[in-house]
C-alpha cells in the first residue's frame, strides 16, 4: 500500500526472528544512499515460485473487477516483464507463477469470515500449504528459505482484527508492560508479508482486499489498489523473506526499520511513482545500483 503506519501483530513472531537475525548479523551498517538497503545475512528467494490463493471459492462473482485470471495475469507480468528484473541484483531470479488455488474444505470455511484474527489467517495459509487434500504445491525443499512463494487473497468481505495483550517482562533489567493494544487491518496496516514453516521455511502475503476498496479513489481504483498492495509485499517477501535476515536498511530505529526499511517502504515513504504494465499498476522498490526507485530492471 502507500504506507503502513503501524505494524501488525500478524508479524510479531517474524520481528522477534528478525532482531535475532539483526543481532547474529553484527553491527548495524550505514544504509546510505545509494545504498540504502543492507545485506545483513542475505536471505532470499533466489527461484521465485508463485502460487495465488483465494479465500472464497466464489470470488469472481464478488470480486468482478478484480477477478481471479486478472490477478494470476497480473501475477505472472511480475516475472515476464521487465519489473522484477532490478532485483537480480538482490540475487533474487526471475519470477515464475504456479497456479492459483481456491479455499478448501480441508482448511475449514471455503470463504473468509468477515472478521478474522491474523493467527486464523495464517491458520488458514499453514493448511492450504500443508495439507495434502488441497492440491495446493508444497513447499519445495530449500536452505534458508523455499522458492515457492504464497500470495494469499482475502475477500473484500473480510477485515483483520487483532488483539494483543502483552505481561511486564524485563529488557536488560528494565521493566516494560504491561500493555494491550488492539490493530485493525485497512485502519491501521494494509497487505503484509511473514513466513512460516512446513518443514522447510517458506515466505508468504497476506493482500485484504477490503483495503484496497475502502482507499479507491478515481485516480487510482480498486483493482489498481489490490495490484500496487502485491506488488509491494511480493518485493519484499522476495528480498526479505526471513525478515530481518535479508535486504532492509538496518540504518533504522527498531520502530522504523519494519515499516520504512524494506525495499518497497522506501519508495513509499518517498512517495515514488509506481508503473502501468499492460494496464495494470506495480509498486516501485529501491534498486542500490541506481540510487532510486525503479519499477524494473
Amino acid at each position: 500500500m502507500r504506507s503502513r503506519p503501524l505494524i501488525p501483530f500478524a508479524v510479531l513472531a517474524a520481528a522477534a526472528a528478525a532482531t535475532i537475525a539483526l543481532v547474529v548479523a553484527g553491527p548495524a551498517q550505514s544504509g546510505v544512499e545509494p545504498n540504502l538497503l543492507d545485506r545483513n545475512l542475505g536471505v532470499v528467494v533466489a527461484q521465485p515460485r508463485i502460487v495465488n490463493l483465494f479465500w472464497d471459492n466464489a470470488w469472481d462473482i464478488r470480486h468482478p473487477s478484480f477477478t481471479v485470471r486478472t490477478l494470476n495475469v497480473f501475477t505472472i507480468r511480475v516475472g515476464s516483464t521487465s519489473y522484477a528484473r532490478g532485483l537480480t541484483q538482490y540475487g533474487v531470479g526471475r519470477p515464475g507463477f504456479i497456479g492459483s488455488f481456491p479455499g478448501s474444505r480441508a482448511c475449514g470455511p471455503t470463504r473468509a469470515p468477515n472478521v478474522v484474527t491474523t493467527a486464523q489467517v495464517i491458520t488458514w495459509i499453514h493448511c492450504m500449504v500443508a495439507s495434502p487434500f488441497t492440491g495446493v504445491p508444497k513447499p519445495g525443499v530449500g536452505l534458508p528459505v523455499s522458492n515457492t512463494l504464497y500470495v494469499a487473497y482475502l475477500p473484500r468481505n473480510t477485515t483483520i482484527r487483532d488483539g494483543l495483550t502483552v505481561p511486564r517482562f524485563q529488557v536488560l533489567g528494565r521493566s516494560v508492560g504491561p500493555f494491550a493494544v488492539d490493530h485493525t487491518a485497512c485502519e491501521d496496516y494494509g497487505a503484509y508479508h511473514a513466513f512460516a514453516t512446513s518443514p522447510t521455511p517458506y515466505a508468504f502475503a497476506i493482500v485484504p482486499t477490503r483495503c484496497a476498496l475502502l482507499g479507491a479513489t478515481e485516480d487510482e481504483p480498486a483493482p489498481d489498489r489490490v495490484t500496487l498492495a502485491a506488488s509491494h509485499e511480493l518485493v519484499e517477501a522476495m528480498t526479505n523473506p526471513l525478515i530481518g535476515a535479508g535486504w532492509i536498511n538496518r540504518s533504522l530505529s527498531a520502530q522504523r526499520i519494519l515499516i520504512e526499511g524494506e525495499a518497497s517502504d522506501i519508495c513509499d515513504f518517498r512517495l515514488a511513482r509506481s508503473r502501468a504494465i499492460f494496464g495494470q499498476m506495480f509498486s516501485a522498490y529501491w534498486s542500490n545500483e541506481r540510487g532510486r526507485c525503479v519499477t524494473g530492471g
